[in-house]
């Protein structure tokens, strides 16, 4: 059984045993001093946020549009009412809709996943701000949480601002409709606007939008804001990098796996006829009548569309508004990928001799002469075929991002990195696992369980400046140095599994051409195999 049928049916078991966290415990800011009350006043009304004990300030489950329940539904986000009084800001708001991550050994802790209250009124956001506030505007990084587009949200323990705005920026993080809420499509919905399958990235566009109109009264600048994600969250900022109308919410983007992610997005044809499956699973006459149901059914209804992994298939439609085929190339560009990305898939694939390293990357590759090739290759570079397939897999990536660049971007303008250094368990065994740099990047290796040491505490500074010089420069072209050139000299900052962090080349000439060869017959590109997830 292939890892993502695996991984369908493990959902479908666990939302009919109920295996989901204890909802919302955990909400509340932590490290809080008592008595200090910061307020900050908004568009909608005045707020009551929490100073932490570092002197930060949390707002927390700040409203930036309306329910998404109801009549809401598969809607364009709507305004939020104005409220009276004070908002008491100290609270996560609830996360948007979606089943609980499925029990299964993965290198994601606790740290990485949510426990929260989840609910259709979950368009919220997060602020951290610097505890000095001077009359200098401080730059903004707007956070755009990863998780297939079916889960995650903007309040997860290693997404936490608290650690980077202590350097001197803002952290917004934010939540936006998943899955089923945030993608579908349906013949009615075309009729209603131009953004069918499309709802979730314009909850980001409005999440930025607020940040356009609010973030002064924190202290940010408008004019000096990254907008930054990682997996799926890279997917949305290059969603928003193609998006016309958002050129002017954001001066700098940060992508972490990545970019030329070779994800497949379902086009509006494919996305009306879930919708329409959907609809029948329902046994609704119409969208009027979809739209009147509980948020919870409709989501439990999904795991019965006869398609299969129905869940995985409501992704944004990339078409149009959010094309594929466009990307604001003056848009300074910090990406990059994990050594490891593939890690948790692998063993699904049993690479354990030279056939099977083979039959990966013919299935990938296609050429035959491309694929002896490589498999000669990668044997000579590592010590057993599965690390083998790992390096030709962390290779891929890395080609589909020059091809990507080369395509759709301007390499002068983009700073690339390779993140190889692996985390400490538990859980153990997975490298540098997809995601592993994030706790390093936002400084939050006190979440969770691993048994972080001081060089894992160096590490974190030694991104946490790469970054923060990046978050923190104007507009214009990506300041590069020799210690980080940008990727148009062929290098990119590679952190290595000894923690080290210098520039080298991003792949061989002998490994792009054999690449370049494959394309030219067909092979495909893209972080994860093509017998993995699409």
């Amino acid at each position: 059984m292939s890892f993502m049928n695996r991984f369908y049916g493990a959902m479908l078991v666990c939302m009919l045993a109920g295996c989901n966290g204890a909802p919302g415990t955990d909400a509340k800011v932590s490290n809080s001093q008592a008595g200090s009350e910061p307020r900050v006043s908004v568009s909608d009304g005045d707020l009551q946020g929490r100073t932490l004990q570092s002197g930060v300030t949390a707002f927390l489950g700040v409203p930036y549009a309306a329910s998404t329940g109801g009549e809401n539904r598969w809607r364009p986000p709507q305004p939020v009412s104005a409220w009276q009084g004070v908002r008491d800001a100290t609270y996560f708001g609830p996360d948007c809709l979606q089943l609980p991550p499925p029990p299964m050994k993965a290198p994601w802790g606790p740290e990485f996943l949510t426990d929260n209250d989840m609910s259709e009124d979950c368009l919220s956001l997060n602020i951290w701000m610097p505890s000095t506030r001077s009359d200098n505007k401080v730059p903004v990084l707007v956070w755009i949480h990863g998780g297939a587009f079916i889960g995650g949200a903007g309040g997860i323990d290693i997404y936490h601002g608290d650690k980077l705005a202590e350097q001197g920026i803002i952290v917004v993080t934010i939540n936006y409709r998943l899955g089923v809420f945030g993608f579908a499509g349906h013949p009615e919905l075309a009729t209603e606007s131009d953004f069918e399958g499309q709802y979730g990235l314009l909850d980001q566009v409005a999440a930025l939008k607020w940040v356009q109109k609010n973030i002064e009264a924190f202290g940010g600048d408008p004019d000096n804001v990254t907008v930054a994600g990682q997996s799926a969250g890279a997917d949305s900022v290059h969603a928003l990098m193609a998006y016309p109308e958002a050129e002017k919410l954001f001066a700098k983007a940060i992508a972490q796996s990545g970019s030329g992610m070779g994800i497949t997005h379902p086009d509006r044809a494919k996305a009306e006829s879930l919708g329409v499956a959907l609809q029948q699973v329902l046994n609704a006459d119409n969208l009027a009548a979809m739209r009147a149901l509980p948020g919870k059914e409709i989501l439990e209804s999904v795991l019965n569309i006869p398609v299969p992994m129905a869940l995985m298939q409501f992704r944004p439609v990339r078409d149009g508004n959010f094309s594929k085929q466009r990307s604001n190339k003056n848009i300074p560009l910090l990406t990059g990928f994990t050594g490891n990305e593939n890690s948790y898939f692998l063993p699904e694939w049993h690479v354990e001799t030279e056939d099977d390293l083979r039959g990966l990357i013919k299935a990938n590759m296609g050429d035959d002469t491309v694929t002896d090739a490589m498999v000669k290759l990668y044997l000579q570079e590592a010590d057993t075929p599965k690390n083998a397939a790992l390096q030709f897999l962390r290779d891929r990536a890395l080609m589909s991002l020059l091809n990507w660049a080369s395509q759709y971007h301007d390499a002068a303008n983009i700073l690339a990195y390779q993140f190889d250094y692996a985390p400490p368990g538990p859980p153990e065994g997975f490298g540098s696992f997809h995601s592993s740099e994030i706790p390093y990047v936002f400084g939050q290796l006190d979440a969770g369980d691993r048994q972080y040491s001081d060089a894992d505490k160096a590490l974190s500074e030694l991104l946490q400046n790469h970054w923060l010089a990046f978050i923190k420069s104007g507009k214009g072209k990506v300041i590069a140095g020799d210690d980080w050139p940008a990727l148009a000299s062929g290098q990119l900052l590679v952190v290595s599994k000894e923690g080290n962090a210098d520039a080298e080349p991003v792949l061989s000439e002998d490994k792009i051409q054999l690449f370049e060869k494959a394309l030219a017959a067909s092979g495909t590109l893209g972080m994860f195999s093509a017998e993995g997830f699409h």
